[in-house]
C-alpha cells in the first residue's frame, strides 16, 4: 500500500508538473503571439511609410524632371500679373501693322470644364481696329498664332471706304471688331 500511495503521489506530482508546464507553454506562446502581432503592425507601418517616402521621392523627381516642360507650358497662359503686359503686346502688334487699335471691353470668364479647379479663366477682350484689309488680316492672323491658348469669338469686318483708283486700288479702309479670349492664370 505504501508503494501504491507513493506511486499515486508521484503520479499526481507528474500530472501537476505537466499541467504547470502546459500552462507555462500556453502563456509563453500567447506572449510570443502578442509580440508577433505587434511586430507585424510595426512592420506594416514601416512598409507603408517606406511606400509613401518612395512615392514622395518619385513625385519630387517627376517635378524636377518636368520643371522645364511645365515652365514652357505655363508660357501658353497669361500670368496672374501679366494682363496689362499682354494687352500692351497686342497693342504693339496692331501698331506694327499700322492699325488704329482700341480695346472696347475686357472681362474674365470661367472655363466651363475647369470650374472646380478655379486656377484658369478666359481673359476676354473685344478688339476694334481700323486699317487696310491686309494689315487688318495680318494683325488677326498674328493674334491667332500667338504662343497662347487663344480662342476667337464673333468677328465683324466692314469696309468703311473703297480703294482709291488713283493709288492703284490700295488704301481701302476696313473697320474690324472681334471677340478674343486667351487663357489666364488666376
Amino acid at each position: 500500500m505504501k508503494n501504491n500511495r507513493h506511486n499515486m503521489i508521484v503520479l499526481v506530482c507528474v500530472i501537476m508538473l505537466n499541467i504547470a508546464a502546459l500552462g507555462a507553454y500556453y502563456f509563453l506562446f500567447a506572449d510570443i503571439e502578442r509580440k508577433n502581432e505587434r511586430i507585424a503592425s510595426v512592420t506594416e507601418t514601416i512598409d507603408s511609410t517606406l511606400k509613401k517616402e518612395r512615392a514622395l521621392v518619385s513625385l519630387r523627381n517627376i517635378a524636377a524632371d518636368t520643371d522645364k516642360d511645365r515652365e514652357k507650358l505655363s508660357d501658353h497662359f497669361v500670368g496672374k500679373d501679366g494682363v496689362a503686359d499682354f494687352i500692351e503686346m497686342v497693342e504693339n502688334l496692331a501698331k506694327t501693322r499700322s492699325l488704329e487699335f482700341n480695346v472696347a471691353s475686357i472681362g474674365v470668364e470661367d472655363i466651363p470644364d475647369m470650374k472646380e479647379e478655379n486656377t484658369h479663366a478666359y481673359l476676354k477682350l473685344r478688339l476694334q481696329t481700323r486699317g487696310t484689309w491686309s494689315d487688318t488680316m495680318n494683325f488677326y492672323l498674328l493674334l491667332e498664332n500667338l504662343p497662347y491658348a487663344v480662342k476667337f469669338g464673333l468677328a465683324e469686318f466692314v469696309q468703311e471706304s473703297s480703294a482709291d483708283p488713283k493709288a492703284g486700288g490700295k488704301g481701302s479702309r476696313w473697320r474690324g471688331e472681334a471677340d478674343f479670349s486667351v487663357v489666364t492664370l488666376r
